[in-house]
């Protein structure tokens, strides 16, 4: 699918970030790809990418000691950025 839409939408470089960028199968795959491509990679050192696993726990931890009862929070998988208010963005 990154070969695909790479071609389809002429881009000059493919990036992963986050936990997805720590698996090393993925790495290999998307360097074959940027190689064959002719396009730049792009991925953080492996210290850098965060285990989103760890992120949700500092978010809960800090929920945790503000107060805040884990009953009285919405789960939302897909939470797109421009939903969140100025208030939600800062609270955590």
């Amino acid at each position: 699918k990154v070969s695909r839409a790479a071609r389809v939408h002429n881009v000059r470089a493919i990036a992963a970030a986050g936990g997805v960028a720590a698996n090393s199968a993925l790495r290999k795959g998307l360097g074959e790809i940027a190689t064959q491509l002719g396009i730049e990679l792009a991925v953080p050192a492996m210290k850098y990418c965060a285990d989103n696993a760890a992120m949700i726990g500092f978010a809960a931890w800090k929920q945790i000691t503000a107060g805040i009862p884990a009953a009285a929070l919405t789960v939302r998988p897909r939470w797109p950025l421009t939903d969140l208010s100025q208030t939600a963005a800062h609270s955590i």
